[in-house]
């Protein structure tokens, strides 16, 4: 039976989590579509019965950042993707490199890949994008760094025309969000889908 408060003349209070939990409905009524769709997207990305065993890190870091696309962080999901690459990569070069000690930075990972053969050009390529546009997201960059938001954004509207134009394409800064994130989540299942077992 659920308790029911009153002031000091005997009158029912509305606890105060009723406005929050009303405001936290309409979201997920408003947002519905929108998950539901991003939610068919990663369900296409994984083998059916597939798991994943290993350190708690990169497990954990590849369910949040799955569930931070599911929710339109995008930014969150580029920056834990970016961080399962780099988890995935130390294990993966410590399985199949020469070389006794492992790089300690994505860059350096990615130029080991390719100095050895050890990786597709395409996935460096592809990986090493996602680094480019998640540095300005974690580091102070100038601001004509080449892969900021404000960057790419401004070379979209010269591609596309002036703004009236941009708008009616419905190119902004969340769609630039929502593409790097659809890259990074993409790169990062087909790493996972490919060698699930470098995860060490």
């Amino acid at each position: 039976m659920e308790e029911v408060q009153r002031d000091l003349f005997g009158k029912k209070v509305k606890p105060k989590y009723d406005k929050l939990a009303q405001a936290l409905k309409n979201n997920d009524k408003q947002t519905f579509e929108a998950r539901l769709k991003r939610l068919r997207y990663l369900d296409n990305m994984l083998p059916p019965d597939s798991g994943m065993a290993g350190l708690m890190e990169p497990v954990q870091i590849f369910e949040e950042a799955r569930l931070a696309f599911l929710n339109g962080a995008f930014i969150a999901t580029i920056l834990l993707c970016q961080a399962f690459i780099e988890h995935w990569l130390a294990g993966y070069i410590s399985a199949t490199s020469k070389k006794a000690e492992i790089p300690s930075t994505l860059e350096g990972m990615l130029k080991l890949c390719s100095k050895e053969g050890l990786m597709h050009t395409y996935i460096v390529e592809k990986i090493n994008y996602i680094r480019l546009v998640r540095n300005p997201l974690t580091h102070p960059k100038s601001f004509d760094y080449p892969y900021s938001l404000s960057q790419r954004l401004f070379k979209m509207i010269r591609e596309e025309g002036d703004m009236i134009e941009r708008r009616t394409k419905n190119t902004d800064i969340g769609d630039l969000l929502e593409q790097d994130a659809k890259s990074a989540i993409e790169i990062m299942h087909i790493l996972f889908v490919t060698q699930p077992i470098m995860l060490r």
